[in-house]
């Protein structure tokens, strides 16, 4: 019996080669037209975005998933020609943040090339800064369980207002809630109310909280604040309206309130707004009630504030950004006192 050997001639065992991997042009969140160089002109070339530092199988990387890729941040595709080979654009990653893009050709004979990565550095964005339109302040006159206060123009339909409430409590009705803050009268419409910072000290006798509510109809707005009991607070209401401001119901990024019983400086504690956006902020000095001067931070700009009423001092201040920032409603006052502090980062509608 004769025993007959298969001899393949001219089967391909060379495994593509990659050069000059590029990250293309640095996006806020991912990059266009990254690519890579390959010596094949067939086959398919796979690549993924991985953390800062990571790295993955042959197997993962092919599969798309896995080691340290970064979810849905992966893909493939034909290689039809040997040289440059530009990828499609990559999006929705972080702002600011390091990560490395990896590459990987498997030839039409499945010989795989080893991998070839280059590191990617997200830049820090420039969405659209929020635009603040009109702001108002009411201050009570005594002691009461209800405040109003219209805005001296008509809101707009899109736009975002935002209502601070600082209070000093003769009878504590306990937390203040979205409920209490209310449209009663004006033209316009409105949405959902939201509750977005509040904290209190002093037995629930200092009391400060900031709410928001998307604008959905043009036209006149007036604000009330009511706590449904007795006369038992000396409230102040500051209503804002800012365009080209997020007002869907995750338009809050990062919120943040801090008080303590003394010390000459407040502070709400760090925020970021994640893109272009705002932060909203609100102090309020209490005891021992009087006179005390406010320096506010010097990055935000001053809505209003009260330095020498016998109940309540506070101060209302607000920062608008193009970027991702990170900050605190910060201020110095200039007699030790117990106080309260909040800020709200907001998103722009054109965060990136």
């Amino acid at each position: 019996m004769s025993t007959i050997a298969w001899i393949r001639i001219g089967a391909d065992t060379t495994a593509p080669t990659l050069s000059n991997p590029n990250d293309g042009t640095p996006t806020a969140d991912g990059a266009t037209s990254p690519s890579v160089d390959t010596n094949e002109g067939n086959g398919t070339m796979y690549w993924a975005v991985l953390t800062d530092g990571g790295s993955c199988t042959d197997a993962q990387l092919k599969a798309g998933s896995g080691g340290d890729i970064v979810a849905g941040k992966a893909g493939n595709q034909v290689v039809s020609g040997t040289g440059t080979q530009t990828t499609p654009d990559i999006t929705g990653l972080s702002a600011s943040t390091n990560y490395e893009i990896v590459f990987l050709h498997r030839d039409a004979s499945g010989n795989d090339s080893a991998q070839a990565s280059v590191g990617l550095t997200t830049t820090a964005g420039g969405g659209t800064a929020p635009t603040i339109v009109q702001d108002d302040v009411n201050e009570a006159a005594g002691n009461t369980n209800t405040i109003t206060l219209a805005f001296g123009s008509n809101v707009t339909a899109g736009n975002l207002v935002v209502v601070k409430l600082s209070m000093f409590v003769s009878s504590d009705f306990g937390s203040i809630t979205a409920g209490m803050v209310t449209k009663s009268a004006g033209t316009s419409t409105i949405g959902t109310m939201q509750l977005d910072a509040y904290t209190t000290r002093n037995t629930g006798k200092d009391k400060i909280a900031i709410l928001s509510v998307p604008v959905t109809g043009t036209g006149s707005l007036t604000i009330q604040f009511a706590t449904g009991a007795g006369d038992n607070c000396f409230p102040v209401l500051v209503l804002e309206e800012w365009t080209t401001a997020d007002v869907s119901g995750t338009r809050v990024n990062a919120s943040a309130t801090s008080a303590a019983t003394t010390g000459t400086a407040g502070a709400s504690g760090n925020v970021a707004t994640g893109g272009a956006g705002f932060i909203a902020g609100l102090l309020a000095p209490a005891s021992p009630y009087g006179t005390i001067t406010i320096t506010e931070d010097g990055a935000f700009t001053l809505v209003d504030e009260q330095e020498n009423d016998a109940q309540y001092n506070y101060t209302a201040i607000w920062r608008s950004v193009a970027t991702d920032t990170t900050d605190s409603a910060d201020a110095t006052f200039g007699t030790s006192c117990d106080w309260l502090a909040a800020a709200v980062a907001y998103k722009s509608s054109d965060p990136s």
